[in-house]
């Protein structure tokens, strides 16, 4: 999940199902408007990768208007055109979270083992160790990345602010409401969670984006 600044739009990433348990995957990224009110359009991304199954995080390139995914089952990040189309890609072991670093021009990317910043031809820069049971997504923010966290689909999950500059974790913040955390946009003070909990069987079995004020959750 992202947040187009130039088109005021959210890309989100879909599955495609709206039966948790159908083995047919139909990855798409869902184009929603600023208020996340209205469906725009679809990229369907089953029809340019036909072995892709999910769609494990999204970002945008401001250089050339285009987007970054992470395909966690191929073991790709793909680089698209805003139609879907193939660019190139970069192979990594277990993608989750991506984000676009318009400051440098680089990429930043989550796995289950690291976080770690790298050129948009997959040379690793920096890599700094992260381990947080089922962590997943990330959001660039400033010099802050957002990580997000959580195992158990029935209790809550969690938010972990990440100084990019050297990897320390700044503060932990508790979701209350988030039971399946699947994309993350933080907007000046307000945070948007994306959830999947229709696909994991949460303790709120539905998909949903919530939206929180940083300003009034306790680290």
């Amino acid at each position: 999940m992202v947040y187009d600044t130039c088109e005021r739009m959210f890309y989100v990433g879909d599955i495609g199902t709206v039966n948790p348990d159908d083995t047919l995957f139909h990855p798409c990224i869902e184009v929603l408007s600023e208020d996340l009110k209205h469906l725009v359009r679809t990229i369907p991304l089953y029809k340019h990768f036909p072995v892709m199954k999910t769609v494990q995080g999204v970002a945008v390139d401001y250089a050339d208007n285009t987007l970054w995914l992470c395909s966690f089952e191929e073991g790709l990040i793909r680089h698209i055109t805003k139609q879907g189309e193939h660019i190139s890609s970069i192979e990594l072991s277990q993608p989750t979270g991506i984000a676009y670093d318009a400051t440098t021009g680089h990429l930043w990317v989550l796995t289950y083992d690291a976080l770690m910043e790298m050129t948009k031809t997959g040379n690793v820069l920096r890599s700094f160790e992260f381990h947080e049971a089922g962590q997943d997504q990330i959001c660039l923010k400033g010099d802050t990345i957002y990580v997000t966290s959580g195992l158990d689909y029935h209790n809550p999950q969690y938010l972990h602010l990440v100084d990019k500059r050297d990897g320390y974790k700044i503060a932990t913040i508790q979701m209350d409401a988030s039971f399946a955390i699947e994309g993350v946009v933080v907007i000046d003070s307000l945070c948007y969670i994306a959830n999947d909990g229709l696909y994991h069987k949460a303790r709120e079995p539905r998909n949903v984006i919530q939206e929180y004020n940083l300003q009034c959750v306790n680290p």
